[in-house]
């Protein structure tokens, strides 16, 4: 045999396993049900390890994020320690459109807050940063690199608009801007579209506008002590808010939609001068609600 067929024989060879053992490695669907049944019968570690895989061959695939997130919680609960890490695959599956992801990231992940002189070391470390009170009209330069934040607490600061960087924070679950000279709600307020908790208590704020219609997940509303006088009938696509809080303001007219608001459990509309129609109305709309007016 030539030494030219020898080498080509070779190469078959070498062709038919490397061949055999491509078909023999799984494929992305198979870790991941793979990683489902390790998760079933708690093996965490390895099914840390399959969803990896996942995610090795799938960078895109939220669900797996989603579900080596789910393993670390119950292996470090399982092993009795706490870990922020599983927050990190939370965040990138909701980036990846994965939904199921907030009501984790909202219990797990906005417990720590990082103050404004601890957040600049490691930002892309910071879940939660609390900058209260510390005469902020405008955000500290590092905060543009916290991209895995869910929640920001910059209470009794001197802001007239919300924060630009905010529009960048599209995984941020809970804002708190009260006390502070916002003039609006708009510059990027819903390019947060997954907020479940806003409170903007005590600024001059005037409107509310229509992009509030664009925060479907939102629960928690609270816009006490401004100056509001006009809110936007989109505020009747805010199908999951609970708590509604427009007291002490200078609202007469409310639009019809906000009788759509099902799921709402307080509605507090004291020191406006609504006209006594609105009361009757709202308690017939809203038999579950706690409706305090004047």
């Amino acid at each position: 045999m030539s030494n030219q067929i020898k080498i080509f024989t070779l190469f078959l060879c070498f062709t038919f396993i490397l061949s055999n053992k491509s078909f023999a490695q799984k494929n992305s669907k198979e870790w991941f049900a793979l990683g489902l049944e390790h998760l079933k019968q708690k093996e965490y570690i390895d099914a840390i390890s399959d969803f990896t895989s996942v995610v090795g061959l799938e960078n895109n695939n939220s669900e797996a994020y989603y579900q080596r997130a789910v393993a670390k919680l119950r292996l470090s609960a399982n092993m009795g320690y706490e870990s922020t890490e599983l927050c990190f695959d939370l965040k990138t599956a909701l980036d990846l459109g994965y939904i199921n992801s907030i009501s984790y990231l909202d219990k797990y992940c906005t417990r720590e807050c990082y103050d404004i002189n601890k957040a600049h070391y490691e930002p892309e470390l910071v879940l939660c940063a609390d900058f209260s009170s510390k005469i902020l009209s405008k955000m500290p330069i590092e905060s543009k690199e916290m991209v895995n934040l869910t929640k920001l607490v910059l209470f009794n600061n001197k802001f007239e608009h919300l924060p630009v960087e905010c529009k960048s924070f599209n995984g941020l679950l809970h804002l708190d801007l009260s006390s502070n000279r916002l003039l609006d709600m708009n510059n990027g307020l819903q390019e947060m579209k997954y907020l479940l908790d806003i409170n903007l208590n005590k600024n001059q704020i005037k409107e509310v506008p229509d992009e509030i219609g664009k925060l479907e997940f939102l629960k928690y509303l609270y816009l006490r002590s401004n100056e509001i006088c006009l809110i936007s009938k989109e505020i009747g696509k805010c199908k999951n808010l609970e708590v509604l809080d427009l007291s002490l303001n200078s609202i007469t007219d409310l639009p019809k939609e906000i009788l759509l608001l099902k799921n709402l459990k307080i509605l507090n509309l004291v020191g406006n001068a609504l006209s006594p129609k609105w009361k009757k109305d709202l308690y017939i709309a809203l038999p579950n609600t706690q409706i305090f007016m004047d």
